[in-house]
């Protein structure tokens, strides 16, 4: 797994980052950026690009294997949550330590933070019998928000920014639903879309 950089544009590339001291990750790696412009992955614990070299990040233990999702806060670049697996981690020093916060029924498949309430977090879980979940607490507990979605995979999980009606967006294995604060429940998002599998990978 590498990385290529470039600062034209991307019209060359200037040189290629390596994964950490030859450390695999997933075959879809996590890698998201904070509002400051840092660079953050996941691979057997988080690391953090400095110049072309990652460095790890946590101090703390985060699970065993490799992480599947990675979230920052997109109000507070301090908050960062990882997921391994059914556990969702939580940092609030920029993912240098980490709590267990929350452990799902099955694996967390896609994860978002409300764009302007850092207390509000949503989570899918995977499988036909997996869910949408909400959490007020900032990922302590969750409660069911999947009304009117079928039994279907779930894959992935998007908050509208900069949206009064705070709309959400599920991506399944049948298409996209969406629903805001005016809705009881979910709905398809089909219009001149075709109803196939939507991941956030």
């Amino acid at each position: 797994h590498f990385l290529l950089s470039h600062d034209n544009a991307g019209n060359s590339r200037s040189s290629n980052i390596n994964s950490p001291g030859g450390i695999e990750g997933n075959w879809v790696t996590p890698l998201v950026a904070n509002n400051a412009g840092d660079l953050f992955s996941g691979f057997n614990n988080l690391y953090k690009l400095s110049g072309n070299a990652w460095v790890q990040q946590n101090t703390t233990p985060i699970g065993t294997g490799n992480l599947e999702l990675i979230s920052i806060d997109p109000s507070n670049d301090s908050i960062i949550y990882v997921v391994n697996g059914a556990a969702l981690y939580k940092s609030t020093n920029s993912g240098v330590n980490f709590t267990n916060v929350y452990n799902a029924a099955s694996a967390i498949s896609g994860i978002t933070v409300h764009s302007t309430n850092s207390s509000i977090v949503y989570i899918t879980t995977s499988g036909t019998g997996g869910s949408v979940m909400k959490s007020s607490d900032g990922g302590s507990t969750f409660a069911n928000f999947g009304t009117g979605l079928p039994a279907i995979s779930k894959n992935c999980i998007v908050h509208q920014g900069r949206n009064t009606d705070n709309l959400l967006y599920v991506g399944t294995s049948l298409g996209v639903y969406y629903i805001d604060d005016s809705m009881t429940s979910w709905q398809p998002f089909d219009t001149n879309l075709p109803k196939r599998i939507v991941t956030g990978k």
